[in-house]
């Protein structure tokens, strides 16, 4: 679980600190529902901050 946590913060770093919901899914083969669950925990540690656009999510990294 950690290292997935670990490749949606790399992902969202890659993307140049912004990336959709839709974006993480198609670089990890995660069920939709795992990909969201994985998204509220890293929001619930303050790693990043998630905001709705549309019927998607924008995942913003914060800054440390």
């Amino acid at each position: 679980m950690e290292d997935d946590l670990e490749r949606i913060i790399k992902i969202i770093k890659k993307e140049g600190g912004r990336a959709t919901q839709k974006e993480i899914r198609k670089q990890i083969p995660l069920s939709e529902a795992k990909i969201s669950l994985m998204i509220a925990e890293l929001e619930h540690k303050g790693i990043i901050e998630k905001i709705k656009k549309g019927r998607g999510n924008i995942i913003i990294l914060k800054k440390k």
